[in-house]
Parts: structure tokens; C-alpha cells; sequence
């Protein structure tokens, strides 16, 4: 009723003898404002001036939505749409019209989220694969947190994504099982797989030329893939990963309590399985539809078969550039041999 007020007072002032330009200046207002005021009828003003607030059914929400966003200031609208809904099945109003309703609520706080650009690629099914690790400190509860180290995967033609968490910083064995447990995930390896300049995969670089850590190097060669090494700062190389990367922190880290990384791991299942049947806004299709085309150009994957290594005459066996020592009873004679989980088994 703020407007009819000032349009009353408007009148008033006018019925008094008051100029336009002097109501303006008493009032703090245009004389434009003053003059479009003293042209309405009274009918016409109380209809215009009259602003009644239209309810909307996330108003049944507003405590949740408050203390998650007090919580969790970047959380997604999408994210807090789906766990607003969750809570409050009786809510119809769709996403979209939570956007405008978060956006009123936010209007007094900037924005931390960026739009992430990747030039949009023709790529071939089942050619490359763009990894990236990751990091972020989750909520235990209101008091505690913990951080958690990630490894993204993204297969650039169907958009499918995996992730790989653990609690401790990579080494080239975190690197590797994260690996494996890729190409279980995927039924599959892709031609090529794409990097920045990491350790893990990068000693240095001199004259771009570049020097691979050997270890991994000869992991890629025994499973059958290509290293591909961006140039450094050059995101748009792998600007699909990058993305998985913030949506692994913000859509699903993000907003949450974990117990700990057994209950990471758990809840990521539901929401790998959440993220492969949402339709991806570059592609248009769901992640998991195109990657039933994908999967069939991907190589076919199997676990690596124990490999033979001769045991020489003081005891030790050659794997991957180190050495080894075996049992004295295995001196001059094969053993088999494969490693899981950081560990070298020699039978």
C-alpha cells in the first residue's frame, strides 16, 4: 500500500496549491513521477499502486531453505530443489519456478558460481576420456569437517562421469587403482586419455617436451591407451572434466553431511546413477542413452592376467623399473605376479 500512500500525499499537496516542482522536492521524486501520480483517477490508482504478494508453495519451505543455504551458501538450486521436494512431496511447482524463488532470496548476495566454457566438440564415440583431480572439505556435522580427495573421469561423447574418492592426497598406486576401477566401472577403455600437467602423470616438461612418470607410463602401455598431456594453462583442452570437477563439489560434496569416506563412496552410486539419466545441456540427450552407443566403439576391458617374471640368483624379481625380493625358496625359478590395492602379489 506503500504507492496509494504517496499518491494520497501527492493530491494532497496539489489540492494545497503546491507546484509540481516543488511536490517533487518535498516528496524526493522525479516531477516526472509527481506528474504521471496526478494524472491517475482514484479508481486507476488503487489498481496500479495495489501490489498484493502472490504466495508460492516453496513458501512452505522457507525455514529449510534458509538453514541450508545459511549452511551451504554455493549449494545448486537444482541440488536444493530435489532435497526441498524430497521433504515436501506436497510441492508441484517445477524447477524453474525455484530458480526465481531462490534468486529473490539471494538477491543481496552475490553469486560465487561461474559458467564453466568448453567448445563444443563433435567428438567420436569411445575416443577420449578427460580426467582431473579434485578436492574439497566436506561436513562431518555442523562442527567438523574432512576433506576428500577425488579423481573425475568424463567420457567427452556420451558426458558420462565417474569418480574416484579417498582421504589422503594421490600417488601414483591411489592413481592407478582409481584407474582400474574406471575401466571396471565403464566395461571399457577409451583410445585416449586426457591430463593436465600433474605429477602423477607429468615429471616436468622442458621445450615441451615431456617427461612421463614411468610408472603410469607403462601402466597406460600394458592396458592399451594414449596419454594425452595439455599444454599448461590450456582448460579448454579438457573443459568437460573441469566441469565434472565443480559439479562433483557443488552438486553432490556440497550441501551434504558424510560420516566419513565409506559414506561418500555409498552415496556417490545414487548420484553417478542421478547425473547419467539428467539430459546434459550441451548434448541434449541423457549421458547413459548415448553411452549404449559409446560402449560398443570403447575397448573391451578384462583383468590383467598374472604376468611370469624369473627370480635371479640373489633373490629378487624386476616390476615396473624397481626390484623386488622374494622367498629364498623361489631363487632361479618363475613366479607369477599382479598388483591390487597398492600391493604386489607374487605367487
Amino acid at each position: 500500500m506503500k504507492g496509494v500512500i504517496v499518491y494520497q500525499t501527492v493530491k494532497t499537496l496539489s489540492n494545497n496549491g503546491l507546484s509540481q516542482r516543488a511536490i517533487a522536492s518535498q516528496l524526493n521524486m522525479s516531477k516526472t513521477t509527481v506528474n504521471e501520480y496526478l494524472k491517475l483517477g482514484n479508481d486507476e490508482a488503487l489498481e496500479k499502486l495495489t501490489h498484493v504478494k502472490k504466495e508460492s508453495q516453496f513458501d512452505v519451505a522457507i525455514e529449510l531453505i534458509l538453514k541450508k543455504l545459511d549452511a551451504f551458501p554455493n549449494i545448486r538450486a537444482s541440488k536444493l530443489y530435489r532435497q526441498v521436494t524430497a521433504e515436501y512431496p506436497e510441492i508441484t511447482a517445477k524447477q524453474r519456478a525455484f530458480r526465481k524463488y531462490l534468486q529473490r532470496l539471494r538477491k543481496n548476495t552475490p553469486s560465487r558460481q561461474h559458467r564453466f566454457y568448453h567448445p563444443v566438440i563433435n567428438d567420436l564415440p569411445g575416443h577420449q576420456m578427460q580426467v582431473d583431480p579434485g578436492q574439497f572439505q566436506v561436513e562431518r556435522d555442523e562442527e567438523t569437517k574432512f576433506t576428500v580427495y577425488f579423481i573425475a573421469f568424463v567420457l567427452s561423447h556420451s558426458r558420462k562421469i565417474f569418480a574416484h574418492f579417498q582421504t589422503t592426497p594421490y600417488n601414483t598406486n591411489d592413481f592407478i587403482n582409481a584407474h582400474l576401477q574406471v575401466f571396471q566401472y565403464y566395461g571399457g577403455l577409451a583410445f585416449e586419455y586426457v591430463y593436465d600437467q600433474t605429477k602423477l602423470v607429468v615429471i616436468k616438461e622442458n621445450y615441451r617436451e615431456v617427461w612421463l612418470n614411468e610408472k603410469f607410463h607403462q601402466f597406460a602401455l600394458k592396458s592399451g591407451f594414449e596419454i594425452r598431456v595439455c599444454e599448461g594453462y590450456d582448460p579448454e583442452s579438457k573443459g568437460k572434466v573441469e566441469r565434472v570437477v565443480q559439479e562433483v563439489k557443488y552438486d553432490f560434496l556440497h550441501g551434504e553431511y558424510f560420516q566419513g569416506i565409506e559414506s561418500v563412496r555409498n552415496r556417490a552410486i545414487a548420484w553417478l546413477e542421478y547425473v547419467g539419466n539428467r539430459i546434459h545441456s550441451t548434448t541434449g540427450e541423457k549421458p547413459d542413452v548415448l553411452f549404449q552407443i559409446e560402449l560398443e566403439k570403447l575397448k573391451p576391458w578384462s583383468k590383467v592376467e598374472d604376468e611370469k617374471r624369473k627370480v635371479d640368483k640373489v633373490g629378487l624379481i624386476s616390476f615396473c623399473g624397481n626390484k623386488y625380493s622374494v622367498p629364498f625358496k623361489y631363487q632361479r625359478r618363475n613366479v607369477l605376479i599382479s598388483e591390487s590395492l597398492n600391493t604386489l602379489n607374487i605367487k
